[in-house]
């Protein structure tokens, strides 16, 4: 039986190759985020970059954990969820 990837898979490389070329640049941290504020701040600024290249999304939720700060940003038009994003601590 054949999978929603057909016999070669490749729609999911081509899904895998847009996902990881849709990103304009990683986001560089200089120091060390100590705060979930600080982290908070961070994201948004990069939400806000991506916004002024044309996306319509809003940071919907920061969650810390103990080496890193983790972010998810949804699409203001629908609400789904966009991108997750990650700082190292």
């Amino acid at each position: 039986m054949m999978g929603w990837m057909g016999k070669s898979g490749a729609r999911w490389r081509s899904i895998e190759r847009a996902a990881h070329s849709a990103w304009p640049w990683p986001l560089r941290v200089r120091g060390t985020i100590e705060s979930i504020e600080d982290a908070e701040a961070m994201f948004e600024d990069y939400v806000d970059d991506l916004n002024a290249r044309g996306d319509d999304l809003a940071l919907i939720d920061v969650i810390e954990f103990r080496h890193s700060f983790y972010a998810i940003a949804a699409e203001n038009s629908t609400g789904i969820g966009a991108i997750e994003l990650i700082i190292d601590r």
